[in-house]
């Protein structure tokens, strides 16, 4: 991994800076980590770039606002499709959000890693078996390959005098322990967070309270301070 200046990502990304403004003046800037903000004073990495560009694709499917949330949430999960991209650039690895309708009636979605060639059935079947889904029926599946994204990033970043052919995305394999110190945190930060939610819809305020300390201390352990960003 190596640090990008902003105008460095938003070359390798082919981001135009008009369409970058008005992003990040509606809030709907998605970047690696959670981060929701971009400023020149700010450094970045290649994983940056691919949150930049999921959430430009998601949004032709599912519109700007909900692609910037699902990146920004689910960053560990796509960050592991990233990691399987490196271990094999020769296979697809794509990051999929699962729209269903559940038994009730209501609309909800999962997100899921696919490597290879994967039909729509065969996650539509694999994402009926899991427990959050419990047997409801998919009605739409959105899959974007990061390899190309991560190739694109690469071959556009040549053109432009940036060497990210050289540098891993990630520092290790999917299955390598330093990968998994870098994305367990926010998997358990996020279940944690979403713990709080339900104890605030039933009134339980110690339960919240109690939830929203552990997700802050779990982020905490290993979210490093910005770059050039003093401390208050």
């Amino acid at each position: 991994m190596q640090r990008l200046t902003l105008d460095e990502l938003l070359l390798v990304t082919d981001t135009p800076i008009n369409q970058f403004k008005a992003l990040r003046i509606r809030k709907q800037l998605a970047l690696a980590f959670g981060r929701s903000d971009a400023y020149a004073s700010l450094a970045y990495v290649e994983l940056d770039g691919v949150a930049l560009m999921l959430a430009d694709a998601l949004a032709e499917s599912h519109g700007r606002q909900f692609a910037a949330r699902v990146v920004r949430v689910y960053w560990d999960v796509w960050g592991a499709v990233v990691a399987r991209a490196e271990a094999d650039a020769s296979q697809a690895a794509k990051f999929c959000v699962v729209d269903f309708t559940t038994a009730d009636g209501k609309s909800a979605h999962l997100v899921c890693g696919a490597g290879g060639v994967i039909s729509d059935e065969e996650i539509a079947a694999k994402t009926a078996a899991t427990p959050q889904a419990a047997g409801a029926e998919a009605k739409r599946i959105v899959c974007v390959n990061l390899t190309r994204l991560i190739r694109f990033m690469r071959e556009n970043g040549a053109r432009h005098g940036i060497n990210l052919i050289d540098s891993p995305f990630l520092p290790a394999a999917p299955d390598d322990q330093r990968t998994i110190d870098l994305l367990t945190p926010w998997a358990e930060a996020r279940a944690r967070a979403i713990e709080m939610v339900g104890a605030m819809k039933v009134k339980d305020e110690k339960a919240a309270a109690r939830a929203g300390l552990l997700a802050r201390a779990a982020l905490e352990a290993y979210m490093p301070k910005p770059e050039g960003v003093p401390l208050q």
